[in-house]
């Protein structure tokens, strides 16, 4: 007979089956408890498979999210926010809207640029619904409209933050860009590094310019000027010769790459026979594009470097190689370069938690086995936690699953899941012993004896957390990995507990002699007593009075739900941990004059000092400071670094010290850093953040409507009312009027002229605006080249009025007569 038929005649009150030391019946645990060698073969394949196999997995921070939303960005460049909204998102947005697997469709008309988030719902296929947007967009007529860039069409990447370097200069801005780029450079030189990009940096532009002045005494025009550029600055191949002596290509190559090499273009030559060249009437400048902005770490101009990696690239490893890199990396002289952001400290730290916490729950589990059960009962018990965790990891990588804060939060909650089985399984084995012998049938006897309870309990657990499986969008990313952790190593645990314990408990005698066994021996008569004395009495008392101890469960239950529902016990989807940094974010109205932003930045920075100064210096480590931008880099799952310029924006960010050197809590130090900057005058917003969850606002709202008027109106009381209510601060919304703007209308003279409002627009964005000449690659930049007044005639409201128009026969007339 085998299996069940002998598992039916195995009878635990015959006294001959406890005289031999075979386990008959019960299938395959019989088979394992009566041959060790197969359970040992099979720990020693958890054991080192699962090092080997977690040896390779992937670490990150936190689980690469697949957002599902795809951007469509079109680059208006000298647009008004109205201007952006009317040509491109309205377009857009209807273009798109009907497409399938589309879920919602979102538009930001910024200055400059309009911005078109698509949204997804779940299980579409991102890349299809990508082409399906691309063809979209291209079916609009007239689009994009004239003087507007190509749209960009792109899936939100899945990339995530490793690091972030900063580079800090004595030099000029040139210098420091140099070096930041060569820095670049040697660091994707490394065999783990693959993406890398600079922040902070302005984009390079060449830059001819042109007085109006100059433009009359020359009779030229910024057209004229653009078209000399563009037909002379060239590189263009005109076909070959195929001659005897072999095949020669014909090439015109006067491509200019620096400005320097622009000022010999010949606008035109003088009936004297003398040349007129760019450089005569233009003053050329090779530099950076024309916008405010400062990057400053500790005082000294900076650059940031931004390291980050895709989803199959190992978090830790790009980590230790970059440090290695710059334990031993040379700066240029006048340069230093230091790590501004490390997310990889967070997980290390957790995965150091993980490790404490598995050594301390191995030794806990022993040492309190250890103190009522023999010795070899509390080390196989024990080893339930290596071998359960190590098997585990064996399946990490076909389910999907790798080394982040998730996955090692779901390792954390089963630790001490893991050993309740094999106490159980154990405890039950060595009783069964006692009554009836050290043998294996007697083992498998206390297995059958617990294994439909462990068996169910286990099943549960799994049920409760598979849920988790099948919930959808950013947060069943982000929670994904823990019932696949909680489920595998939960079986491996089932695994052990019935395949490889019995068979180590099977054999052999007890371990505990002499002095602990005499211990083990008090111990457990102490607890017996206990039992039988304290504990039984009790739960006999409990079960006579059952309908007072249903009453009081049920009024443990009102109560709990008393102490939730009055808020006593708050429900927080992410806890507000505390980061080890503190940022603060300054925007004012768009148009503000650059120097106003940055007098405002340079008081929150005071402010800052003055708190580190009131701390002994021991609060704050370094002080990055990004004035004409914002800015922003967050932790948690979503979280990331990018910029973005304006002159009315800044953002500041401090590391803290590290504790215990730091005696206060980030949340402290930014209720004084908030009270030490106090109000600023004509700030739209000013918020300060210490958390390290980028989680957004606590409480947000999305308000439309077709009116603009009463959508603003309800925005202003939605805003009032909220900022009366105590608790609610940084209260503000994503609507600002813009800059202030002259509206250019042709006078009736001008119409007389047969000047039309198209040639008004054109010249004025040509003197003012400047017109784009051509793009040139130099090295990894991509520069423009662009013909325009000089800074000091862009710079007052009254050059406008000298500016000069051309007449359709070529004659010129001020702007103020004809419009």
């Amino acid at each position: 007979m085998n299996g069940s038929n002998q598992a039916s005649e195995f009878d635990p009150t015959d006294e001959s089956n406890t005289k031999t030391n075979r386990a008959d019946g019960f299938g395959i645990v019989a088979y394992f408890a009566n041959n060790s060698v197969a359970a040992n073969l099979i720990m020693g394949l958890l054991l080192l498979g699962g090092l080997i196999s977690g040896i390779g997995l992937n670490a990150q921070v936190f689980p690469t999210l697949n957002p599902g939303i795809i951007t469509v960005v079109v680059p208006y460049p000298g647009a008004t926010p109205s201007e952006v909204e009317e040509s491109i998102t309205r377009r857009v947005e209807e273009a798109v809207i009907g497409i399938e697997g589309v879920e919602e469709v979102r538009s930001s008309a910024a200055e400059n640029v309009g911005t078109i988030t698509i949204e997804l719902k779940d299980y579409v296929d991102d890349k299809e619904v990508k082409d399906d947007v691309e063809a979209a967009v291209e079916r609009i007529a007239d689009f994009p409209p004239a003087n507007a860039e190509q749209p960009e069409v792109e899936r939100a990447q899945t990339v995530s933050d490793v690091m972030t370097l900063v580079v800090t200069s004595q030099r000029d801005e040139m210098s420091l860009r140099v070096a930041a780029e060569s820095l670049v450079e040697d660091l994707l030189t490394l065999p783990n590094v693959t993406l890398v990009s600079l922040m902070g940096a302005r984009d390079l532009e060449i830059s001819v310019e042109v007085s109006e002045q100059t433009l009359r005494r020359y009779d030229l025009s910024i057209d004229q000027v653009a078209s000399a550029i563009r037909q002379s600055s060239i590189n263009v191949s005109a076909g070959e010769l195929r001659t005897d002596a072999g095949d020669l290509l014909l090439r015109t190559n006067q491509k200019r790459m620096f400005g320097v090499e622009f000022e010999d273009i010949v606008l035109r030559a003088e009936p004297d026979g003398s040349i007129l060249r760019l450089g005569d009437v233009a003053n050329i400048r090779d530099g950076f594009v024309d916008e405010d902005v400062i990057q400053a770490f500790n005082g000294q101009q900076s650059l940031l470097v931004k390291i980050q990696k895709s989803e199959t690239e190992d978090a830790l490893a790009i980590a230790a190689q970059l440090k290695d890199f710059l334990s031993s990396y040379q700066a240029t002289e006048g340069m230093a370069v230091d790590i501004w952001d490390d997310q990889t400290d967070i997980l290390e730290q957790r995965l150091s938690l993980l490790v404490r916490n598995g050594l301390l729950g191995f030794a806990l589990v022993f040492l309190f086995l250890v103190i009522m059960l023999d010795l070899r009962l509390a080390t196989w018990v024990a080893m339930g936690v290596p071998i359960s965790f190590l098997g585990a990891f064996l399946f990490f990588a076909p389910f999907g699953v790798n080394i982040n804060m998730i996955s090692l939060f779901g390792l954390i909650i089963v630790l001490g899941i893991v050993v309740d089985d094999a106490v159980v399984v154990g405890e039950n084995i060595i009783t069964e012993q006692e009554k009836h012998g050290l043998n294996a049938a007697a083992t498998l006897r206390g297995v059958r004896g617990v294994f439909s309870p462990v068996t169910i309990g286990v099943l549960t657990t799994m049920a409760a957390f598979a849920p988790l499986l099948f919930v959808t969008g950013t947060f069943g990313q982000i929670l994904g990995s823990v019932p696949i952790v909680v489920i595998l190593v939960l079986t491996i645990s089932l695994l052990e507990v019935f395949f490889i314990l019995p068979a180590h408990l099977a054999h052999g005698r007890a371990w505990s002699v002499g002095p602990l066994k005499t211990f083990q021996d008090a111990v457990s008569r102490k607890v017996m007593a206990f039992r039988d004395q304290v504990f039984l009495p009790r739960v006999a008392r409990a079960v006579e009075r059952r309908y007072f101890s249903l009453l009081c469960g049920i009024c443990m239950l009102v109560i709990a739900g008393a102490l939730v529902s009055s808020g006593a016990v708050r429900f927080i989807f992410f806890p507000d941990l505390d980061s080890n940094s503190i940022r603060a974010n300054l925007n004012f109205p768009v148009g503000t004059p650059f120097q106003t932003t940055e007098t405002a930045a340079n008081r929150i920075i005071a402010a800052a000092y003055e708190v580190n100064d009131k701390n002994n210096g021991t609060a704050f480590k370094s002080i990055s400071a990004t004035i004409g931008g914002a800015s922003r880099s967050g932790g948690g799952p979503g979280g990331g670094s990018a910029m973005t310029t304006a002159s009315h924006l800044s953002s500041i960010a401090i590391t803290l010290q590290d504790e215990p050197l730091r005696t206060l809590s980030a949340g402290e130090l930014e209720r004084q850093w908030r009270q030490a900057t106090g109000d600023i005058a004509g700030v739209e917003s000013l918020s300060f953040r210490s958390g390290f969850f980028s989680g957004g606002a606590a409480v947000e709202f999305r308000l439309a409507h077709q009116d603009d008027d009463v959508l603003y109106a309800a925005v202003d009381d939605l805003k009032r009312g909220y900022a009366g209510i105590t608790g609610f601060y940084d209260v503000q919304d994503t609507f600002n009027l813009g800059k202030r703007q002259f509206d250019v209308e042709l006078t009736p003279a001008g119409e007389a002229a047969g000047l039309l409002p198209g040639d008004i627009a054109r010249q004025l964005r040509n003197n003012f605006f400047g017109q784009e000449v051509q793009r040139i690659q130099r090295g990894r930049n991509e520069l423009k080249v662009m013909v325009r007044y000089p800074e000091y005639q862009r710079q007052s409201t009254q050059n406008l009025e000298r500016v000069r128009i051309r007449l359709q026969d070529g004659t010129q007339t001020p702007l103020s007569t004809v419009a």
